[in-house]
């Protein structure tokens, strides 16, 4: 009995016969191969999964990626074909997104504009792989995204944190937190070597991406995230401190102790995890009677306390990691514009007093 062969056929958008020849040799190179997939059969949840196996990102990047498709993507949309994916199947997934976390609330449009990267990024990758013809996303509105560094921590209150952090382990973290602005895992991930007590410097070069025994530490993701800052005498004499504490624990637990080099660690020597450093935090926080902010928060606060007290927006941005001075402009708009206001009342002042210079010389 012959065999029957079931026909594919593709509409190919080409310039020249040239182009069509190639990709004809390509659908037969997958066929031979035992690669071919045909468009009509692959789902958006077949091609995400591809998409993230072939994607190079970093542990926890890819935790958080595999997550939002698991979790979000593909019970709402992984089951329509991707040759009939269209941008009112996505605008749809925004309005109805919900969280799946047990928590209260919706969705941020922060998350959400994270969820629209995942989705924009592997309807590229299909076009690329030559198994869609346009990207459904181009005609989504994705949620507006609106930049926002958090909850500023007053000087009284300030005061207060410092007190109850007295005593914890991670009290040079916090410390360090508020002092130099660094993101959290560019302070779970800095190194001995990258921090000289001599000079009072920190060089920003990596940061953690995978905690405990099997720790995993890379290099931080930007050029610009790539830079020195220079500690107060405070936060020096807390690190030369810890440094001693490090080397008796070392010498305590013997074998027991994992050797990352890291500066902020547990007393076994393992990376803390974020999620750690998130729950002592809180218990500093409940001690001092404060409200329950963000680790990131206490980077906030100090990048607000630096404008306010006059370094210019340049200088911050730089000094916090940012790849374009126009995030630092977008998150602390606020600031800039109450300075603003300050700088006005001045000047309205200096007039004023002019005016009144004038009327008494009459």
């Amino acid at each position: 009995m012959e065999k029957k062969y079931k026909r594919y056929t593709e509409t190919v958008h080409a310039e020249d016969e040239r182009q069509a020849e190639a990709r004809r040799i390509e659908l037969l190179h997958q066929l031979n191969i035992g690669e071919f997939a045909d468009p009509g059969k692959v789902t958006f949840g077949d091609l995400l999964d591809r998409w993230l196996l072939e994607s190079s990102f970093r542990p926890r990047t890819r935790e958080w990626v595999q997550m939002v498709i698991n979790k979000h993507l593909k019970p709402a949309l992984g089951s329509i074909p991707l040759s009939k994916l269209t941008p009112l199947h996505i605008q749809s997934y925004f309005r109805q997104a919900q969280r799946k976390d047990g928590r209260e609330g919706d969705l941020s449009p922060s998350t959400l504009h994270g969820h629209f990267r995942i989705i924009r990024s592997a309807l590229n990758q299909a076009i690329a792989w030559g198994i869609l013809a346009k990207n459904p996303t181009r005609g989504v509105r994705p949620p507006e995204r609106k930049l926002s560094g958090g909850t500023v921590l007053e000087p009284e209150e300030l005061v207060r944190f410092l007190e109850a952090m007295k005593g914890y382990r991670y009290e040079a973290l916090y410390l360090a937190a508020i002092c130099t602005g660094m993101r959290q895992g560019e302070l779970l991930g800095l190194r001995w070597e990258n921090v000289n007590l001599d000079s009072g410097l920190i060089f920003v070069r990596e940061a953690l991406e995978k905690p405990g025994r099997k720790t995993s530490i890379g290099e931080v993701k930007t050029k610009k995230s790539r830079r020195y800052i220079q500690m107060p005498p405070q936060l020096v004499e807390a690190l030369r401190n810890l440094k001693a504490r490090c080397e008796e624990e070392k010498a305590i637990y013997g074998k027991e102790y994992h050797d990352h080099g890291l500066v902020f660690c547990t007393k076994y020597g393992n990376a803390i995890g974020s999620a750690d450093a998130d729950r002592r935090l809180k218990s500093i926080l409940k001690k001092a009677q404060l409200p329950l902010i963000r680790f990131h928060d206490l980077r906030h606060s100090h990048a607000t306390w630096l404008l306010l007290n006059g370094v210019d927006l340049r200088t911050v941005s730089e000094h916090l990691g940012h790849a374009q001075s126009s995030t630092t402009l977008q998150i602390y708009a606020h600031v800039l514009s109450a300075m603003q206001q300050k700088t006005a009342k001045v000047i309205e002042g200096m007039l004023d007093g002019e005016k009144v210079k004038k009327k008494g010389e009459k």
